[in-house]
């Protein structure tokens, strides 16, 4: 079985679970600008929106001594078929396209996270998953 297949795979397991966990799946809607049109020096752009079945994983975030913070990471994983998310990426948790298309400027703005980083976890060099942090 291919990387890809794999990939695949776990994809399809991860909406299934999405499906009978409910609580800590969320559908997530990764917004992306993308140049329409326009020339090179004055390009237009439009935003590209693709919605993907997203876990919420928590991590309790520690000092260089090791006591904790009281702050907690929210890593999200994805499905690593087809799209791959980039830093700077608006993100909607919670929500479908057609609502995040549908929401005015400032309920975005209150309901919009970015990517600050993106790891692929790729065991065999085909990524199955990325894990990604997101940042308000």
């Amino acid at each position: 079985m291919s990387g890809a297949e794999i990939a695949a795979e776990v994809a399809q397991a991860l909406s299934e679970v999405a499906v009978e966990v409910g609580a800590g799946a969320f559908k997530c809607v990764f917004r992306r600008k993308v140049v329409a049109g326009g020339t090179d020096w004055a390009p237009t752009y439009t935003n590209e929106d693709t919605e993907l079945d997203c876990f919420r994983k928590e991590k309790r975030v520690r000092d260089e001594s090791g006591a904790l913070t009281g702050e907690i990471d929210h890593e999200y994983l994805v499905p690593a078929t087809g799209f791959q998310p980039k830093k700077g990426d608006k993100v909607f948790i919670g929500y479908a396209a057609d609502e995040v298309q549908a929401m005015t400027d400032p309920q975005r703005a209150e309901a919009r996270n970015e990517v600050d980083w993106i790891e692929p976890v790729s065991p065999a060099g085909t990524p199955l998953l990325y894990r990604v942090r997101l940042v308000r």
